[in-house]
C-alpha cells in the first residue's frame, strides 16, 4: 500500500493550473518511523517507566501471595512450607480467615462514625490529627478554616473548642507542633502559619531565601522539634527550617530530574526519608547531611509514613501496592521490602499511608472509588475484607486519617466536607454529633 503525501493547503493534487497537478509520495517506512518516533526526552522517559511499571507488577506478582487458609498459621507464629519472607497481603480473603487471625479487623469493618466536624460547602478535609495526648483533634479544611475540638475521655464525643480563621488561604496540611501547643499550616503559597494556641497568636513566615517563588504543599515537623522538612514545587529539594525562629536551617536535594512527594522523620529525628515522584525512596542522615542510601521502591506516587518506633516505614505507589521496608536494615543498604501489601484493585493509587501507635495496623487511602479506606493487621498480614464506611454517601471519600495515640479513636477526613471520629476498640453504635 502506498501512501501520498497532502500537499498545501487548498491545492488538490488532481486540480489543474498553470502548472500540471504534483504528486509527492512517500514510502511507507519512513511514515511508520516518523508516527512512532518518541519527538523528546519526555516520551522517551515515558516509555522507560512504562516499561519499568510493567517488570515491577510482573516480579510483585509473581511472589508467593498467602491464601486464607495460611492466615491463621501465620498469626499462631508456625510456618507453611510455601511461606516466604516477602509475605504478599491480599484483600481477596474470606470472612472466616478474617475472624480467626484478626478480630480487630472484624471491628474495625463494623466502625460507627461520630460527626466530628463539618465544614463549609465545596470544602474538603486536608487534615485530621490528634495531639500527643490524644485529648485535643484538629481538622483543616480547603476553606481556610482550622477547628480545634476536644475529645471527651467518657464517651468519645468531641467538643470543638476553637476555630482559627487564615484568610484566603486553601489550606493543604496542618499538624500539631510535638509540644501541642502550636499549629502550623501551609496553603499552596510562599509562607508558612503559625498558631500559637496558649497565647492565641497567629504568625506568618517566610518567603525564604532562594525560594522566593516556590510554593510550600506539604511538611513534616521532626519528633524533637528540631526541624520542620518542607517540599514543594521546586522539583528535588527539600527546605529544613527551624521550628523556633521559622528560618532557613538547611536544604536536602535529591535526584535532579525528581519532584519531592513526601518527607518522614524517622530514628528519634536524626534521619529523614524522603520520597521523589518517581518512585525512588531517599534517606538521609542529619547529622552529616549525608544521602546513606536511595533505591527505586515503586512506581509513581509514593506517599510514606514511619512507625512511631521508626523500625518500619511504608511506601505506596500508584499500582495499589503498599511496601513495608525495615528502617535498620534499608539504612545498612537493604533494598527489598520485608512485606508487600496489595489491598486494592491494579493500578489504584495509594494516596496516603498511616501506622497506629504499635505498628500493628497499616491505614491506607486510595482514590480508586467510593470506599477507599481498607487497613491491614500487620502481624497476620491480612488485609479488611469489608468497606468503610458503610455509611451514607457523604460520609465516604476519606482523604486524609489519623490514629489517637492509643489506637483507641481513628479521625477520618473526606472529600464531602466532614471529619469523623470512630471508635477503633470495639464496634458499638455510640455516636455524637458536633453543631457547627
Amino acid at each position: 500500500m502506498s501512501l501520498i503525501a497532502q500537499t498545501t493547503l487548498g491545492y488538490h493534487a488532481d486540480e489543474k493550473g498553470d502548472d500540471e497537478g504534483e504528486h509527492f509520495s512517500i514510502s511507507p517506512g519512513y511514515m511508520w518511523n516518523l508516527l512512532n518516533e518518541p519527538n523528546s526526552n519526555y516520551e522517551k522517559k515515558k516509555r522507560r517507566a512504562r516499561a519499568e511499571k510493567e517488570k515491577l507488577l510482573a516480579a510483585k506478582h509473581s511472589k508467593k501471595v498467602c491464601p486464607a487458609m495460611n492466615l491463621h498459621a501465620i498469626s499462631l507464629g508456625t510456618k507453611t512450607n510455601n511461606e516466604s519472607s516477602n509475605t504478599v497481603a491480599t484483600s481477596n480473603d474470606n470472612e472466616a480467615a478474617d475472624a480467626k487471625v484478626s478480630p480487630c479487623l472484624q471491628q474495625i469493618s463494623k466502625l460507627v462514625d461520630a460527626r466530628l466536624e463539618r465544614s463549609a460547602r465545596n470544602c474538603y478535609m486536608s487534615s485530621v490529627q490528634f495531639n500527643r495526648e490524644g485529648r485535643l483533634v484538629l481538622a483543616a479544611g480547603s476553606d481556610g478554616n482550622v477547628r480545634l475540638s476536644q475529645i471527651n475521655s467518657e464517651n468519645s464525643n468531641a467538643t470543638r473548642i476553637q476555630t482559627v480563621s487564615l484568610p484566603n488561604c486553601e489550606i493543604r496540611q496542618a499538624a500539631f507542633m510535638p509540644n501541642g501547643s502550636e499549629v502550623i499550616a501551609v496553603d499552596s503559597t510562599k509562607f508558612i502559619y503559625s498558631y500559637d494556641l496558649m497565647n492565641n497568636a497567629l504568625s506568618k513566615a517566610g518567603p525564604f531565601p532562594k525560594w522566593e517563588d516556590r510554593r510550600l504543599c506539604k511538611f513534616e515537623v521532626s519528633p524533637d522539634s528540631s526541624t520542620v522538612a518542607l517540599i514543594g514545587n521546586n522539583r528535588g529539594y527539600i527546605l529544613l527550617i527551624s521550628p523556633k525562629t521559622k528560618e532557613k536551617v538547611g536544604v536536602l536535594r535529591m535526584d535532579d530530574d525528581s519532584q519531592a512527594r513526601s518527607v518522614s522523620y524517622t530514628d528519634c529525628g536524626n534521619q529523614l526519608l524522603g520520597t521523589d515522584h518517581s518512585g525512588r525512596v531517599y534517606l538521609w542522615d542529619l547529622r552529616t547531611g549525608r544521602c546513606v542510601n536511595k533505591t527505586m521502591a515503586c512506581m509513581y506516587g509514593a506517599p510514606l509514613c514511619t512507625s512511631l518506633d521508626g523500625s518500619l516505614f511504608a511506601v505506596a505507589s500508584s499500582d495499589g501496592f503498599v511496601n513495608i521496608y525495615d528502617r535498620s536494615e534499608f539504612a545498612s543498604g537493604g533494598i527489598e521490602p520485608v512485606r508487600v501489601i496489595d489491598g486494592f484493585p491494579i493500578c489504584t493509587s495509594v494516596e496516603q499511608v498511616k501506622f497506629n501507635h504499635a505498628a500493628q495496623l497499616l491505614a491506607m487511602i486510595s482514590r480508586g472509588g467510593a470506599h477507599m479506606l481498607k487497613l491491614v493487621h500487620l502481624p497476620s498480614c491480612t488485609v479488611s475484607s469489608g468497606t468503610w464506611p458503610k455509611t451514607d454517601l457523604k460520609s465516604r471519600f476519606p482523604c486524609s486519617m489519623d490514629f489517637s495515640p492509643c489506637s483507641g479513636l481513628m479521625a477520618v477526613g473526606t472529600f464531602c466536607g466532614k471529619a469523623l471520629l470512630c471508635a477503633v476498640q470495639d464496634g458499638s453504635s455510640s455516636e455524637a454529633g458536633m453543631k457547627t
